[in-house]
């Protein structure tokens, strides 16, 4: 994981090019850590879902029932998990779009002109206005068949904050206060 964070803050060309020796810009860690070729088979290896759910889930392909991320889907629960247990937001709260600079080519990778790293993923994060942490996110996978009819912006803030109130809803029963009717 910790080889994971050092090369997705240090970019170079190609994975391959963290383990060369035969450049004056070599850089000696990845080397220090694994071998190169333990490294390849440890990635080709890491599975975050269960391989026989992603046969059914790439079956689905073209259908509305077909999920995007579906192998991301068990790290990104364990991330969004985290982020509302170990975090108790201020009053405010704002809903923003982000997006992860990348040219990895999948179907969800966007090009937007109006940027200046043009390709990314686009996110839309619930973050605490006072500090910015981000209490819950999502990830725009493209049209969604489920709508309300009152555009994207409306359907991203609703999910998002529904979440966040079935939090809060929980909490304060917990407490053994009323649940919150605003």
């Amino acid at each position: 994981m910790g080889l994971l964070l050092y090369m997705a803050l240090l970019k170079l060309d190609t994975v391959l090019d963290y383990w060369r020796q035969d450049h004056f810009l070599s850089v000696p860690l990845p080397a220090q850590v694994m071998s190169r070729d333990r490294y390849r088979t440890i990635s080709w290896n890491l599975h975050l879902s269960d391989p026989g759910e992603d046969v059914q889930n790439d079956s689905k392909k073209g259908t509305p029932d077909h999920d995007r991320l579906f192998r991301l889907k068990p790290l990104m629960d364990s991330i969004k998990t985290a982020c509302m247990s170990y975090y108790h937001p201020h009053k405010y709260l704002a809903v923003d779009e982000r997006k992860l600079d990348s040219k990895a080519k999948t179907v969800i990778t966007l090009y937007m002109k109006a940027k200046s790293t043009k390709w990314g993923f686009k996110l839309f994060a619930l973050t605490d206005s006072k500090n910015g942490y981000t209490v819950d996110f999502s990830v725009y996978t493209g049209k969604s068949d489920i709508c309300s009819g009152h555009g994207l912006s409306y359907d991203v803030v609703m999910s998002l904050v529904h979440a966040v109130r079935c939090l809060w809803d929980l909490q304060r029963e917990l407490q053994g206060l009323p649940k919150d009717t605003d």
